[in-house]
C-alpha cells in the first residue's frame, strides 16, 4: 500500500466547501491582512510592475499585445484555440467582461494555483465540464514570478503541441491581472488516486496498456525536443473510470486513449543535438540521481527514470526507494536511508516479487502467486539504472511487453 511519507492524501485538507450560490472566475486583487494600506499599495505596484515586465518578455510567444486577451467570436465556449490568422478573436482586456464559467467544484491543487471544475453558465445545452487553472496573484513577488513563468510555459507547450496522449488545451485568458487556463475534463481522475485504491487489482495487461500510452506520449514530447521534467502518477489523467476499464474483457477493444499527460509548467525545450539540462525541478520522489546531485544531465533520460518510478508504483502500490515495513520512526533517519537506497539503486519487490523468492508473505502485503510480471520487472530494472545504461523513450516503444497490448 502507499506509504504515508510520500503519498499523503491531502484531498480533505485541500477541498473547500462550495456554497450554493454560483461563483464565477474573476480577476483578484493583491491583499494581505497583516499589512497597512500604504504597504498594500506598494506591494500591488511592485507586483504589477513585475507582472507587466514578465508579460512583455513572454507576449511574443503568443504574438499578442501585453494587454490582450483571447475570446472566441461567439463568446460561448472555448472549444479550440484561435489560429494566428483569426485576428478577429483578439480583444483588448476589459475588466468588466465576465467569463461564462460557473464553478461547480474547487479541486485540490498546488504550485500557487487554484483549480476548478466548471461549466458554461449561459448555455445549458452545452454545459460540457472543463478544468480551469487560475494563477494565484496574492503571492510574494518572487514566488509569483516563478509561478507565472510556469503558467506561461504550460500555455506555450499545450498551444503548440497536439497528441492523443496529452491534455487538450481549450483556451487561455491572459491579462495583466489574471491568467486562466482551460483544459478538457477527464472523468477517470488521476493515476495516483486510481493506483492508491486499486493497485492490488491491476493486471499486467492493464499496467502495460496504461504505461505504453504514457511512453507513447513522452516519446512524442522528446521527438518535439521537449523534456517534461515532472512525470508522476498525479500528472497522468485517466479518460475513463477504473471500474469501466477493469470490467472490460479486452483492453484492446478501447480504440481511444486511456490516459493524458498533464502539467507542463516545469517542461523545457532542448537543442536537437544536446538534451542537457542543469537544474533541480519536479517532484523529488521521481527525480533521477543525477537530478538530485544537481549536475548537467540528459533530460530525456531523466524523464525515463521517472517512467521507471511510475511503472514500479503501479505494480507495487508504493515508490521503489521508500522503506518497507517496519518503517524507521525518525524522519531524519528515513531521509538518510532513502537517499542511501537511491544512490545504491537498492529497491525490493513485494507484490510482484519473483516466484522463486516468494517463500512467505510479508505481513499486510498481497503477493501475486503466479509470476506474470517478469517482463514488467525487467523493464523497471532497465529504467532504474545508471544514466549511461538507461534507454531513451523511443527505445521503450519497441518493448515487446508494451507492444503486445496494443495489437
Amino acid at each position: 500500500m502507499f506509504q504515508d511519507n510520500n503519498f499523503l492524501d491531502n484531498n480533505e485538507q485541500s477541498q473547500q466547501k462550495i456554497t450554493e450560490k454560483p461563483q464565477f472566475l474573476r480577476p483578484v486583487k493583491y491583499s494581505n491582512a497583516n499589512t497597512s494600506n500604504s504597504s498594500k499599495r506598494a506591494l500591488i505596484e511592485e507586483t504589477n510592475i513585475q507582472r507587466d515586465n514578465l508579460l512583455s518578455s513572454y507576449s511574443r510567444l503568443f504574438e499578442l499585445e501585453v494587454n490582450s486577451v483571447l475570446y472566441p467570436s461567439n463568446h460561448k465556449f472555448f472549444y479550440s484555440l484561435p489560429t494566428e490568422s483569426e485576428t478577429g478573436l483578439v480583444y483588448k482586456y476589459d475588466p468588466h467582461i465576465e467569463l461564462d464559467w460557473m464553478i461547480k467544484k474547487q479541486l485540490p491543487s498546488g504550485h500557487q494555483r487554484d483549480v476548478f471544475l466548471v461549466t458554461s453558465s449561459k448555455d445549458s445545452s452545452e454545459r460540457q465540464p472543463l478544468i480551469v487553472k487560475k494563477l494565484l496573484c496574492n503571492s510574494k513577488p518572487k514566488i509569483l514570478s516563478t509561478s507565472f513563468k510556469g503558467f506561461l510555459q504550460e500555455i506555450k507547450v499545450l498551444s503548440s503541441l497536439r497528441h492523443r496522449g496529452i491534455v487538450n488545451l481549450i483556451n487561455y485568458y491572459l491579462s495583466p491581472s489574471d491568467i486562466l487556463l482551460a483544459e478538457s475534463f477527464y472523468e477517470g481522475g488521476d493515476l495516483y488516486e486510481c493506483t492508491r485504491f486499486n493497485y492490488s487489482s491491476f493486471s499486467p495487461n492493464f499496467v502495460a496498456r496504461i504505461f505504453g500510452e504514457i511512453v507513447q506520449a513522452v516519446a512524442f514530447l522528446h521527438d518535439q525536443l521537449l523534456v517534461h521534467r515532472d512525470l508522476k502518477l498525479e500528472n497522468i489523467l485517466l479518460t475513463k473510470k477504473y471500474k469501466e476499464l477493469k470490467g472490460a474483457e479486452d483492453l484492446k477493444s478501447f480504440r481511444f486513449p486511456l490516459i493524458k499527460v498533464s502539467d507542463f509548467e516545469f517542461s523545457k525545450f532542448v537543442d536537437k543535438e544536446n538534451h542537457i539540462v542543469q537544474s533541480e525541478y519536479g517532484s523529488p520522489e521521481y527525480a533521477a540521481p543525477e537530478v538530485y546531485l544537481g549536475i548537467a544531465h540528459d533530460g530525456y533520460k531523466a524523464d525515463c527514470w521517472s517512467l521507471g518510478i511510475l511503472l514500479f508504483a503501479m505494480m507495487e502500490g508504493r515508490l521503489p526507494f521508500d522503506a518497507v515495513p517496519p518503517f524507521e520512526d525518525e524522519p531524519q533517519v528515513r531521509i538518510k536511508r532513502y537517499v542511501q537506497r537511491l544512490v545504491r539503486l537498492s529497491y525490493s519487490w513485494i507484490r510482484c516479487k519473483p516466484l522463486e523468492e516468494q517463500e512467505h508473505e510479508v505481513a499486510g502485503c498481497s503477493i501475486t502467486r503466479l509470476d506474470t510480471w517478469i517482463e514488467a520487472r525487467a523493464l523497471v530494472q532497465s529504467l532504474l539504472i545508471h544514466r549511461d545504461s538507461r534507454p531513451y523513450s523511443e527505445e521503450l516503444l519497441r518493448n515487446s511487453w508494451i507492444n503486445d497490448n496494443f495489437k
